[in-house]
């Protein structure tokens, strides 16, 4: 059974020079291509770590926030937020209560 080599990562510039000096030896049409195709899947990888680190940032700051909210209620006064709940509720109770009447329509 075969040994696994880690391997180490690299640079962008390490890569295409090693590229340069172990592989391009002809500038036939298909090196030309498999270096164009390096290129821009490394710049693709670059750009995608870019907004990888942009999304930990707004998940970290979004985290904070509402871990912020949650223990702030435990500290805020809610008493008064409760009773002007309590009332309104009993407002909507009153304004929802139906009636026989309400339950037909008469047609002309």
């Amino acid at each position: 059974m075969k040994k696994r080599v880690k391997m180490s990562v690299k640079t962008r510039e390490e890569l295409l020079n090693f590229y340069r000096d172990n592989i391009a030896n002809s500038d036939s049409d298909d090196s030309v291509t498999f270096l164009e195709d390096l290129s821009d899947t490394l710049g693709d990888l670059e750009s995608k770590s870019g907004s990888a680190e942009q999304w930990k940032e707004k998940y970290e700051e979004n985290d904070k926030n509402w871990r912020k909210k949650y223990t702030d209620r435990f500290y805020s006064n809610d008493t008064e937020e409760n009773e002007g709940n309590e009332e309104n509720e009993e407002q909507t109770k009153e304004k929802q209560k139906l009636h026989f009447e309400d339950l037909f329509s008469v047609k002309e």
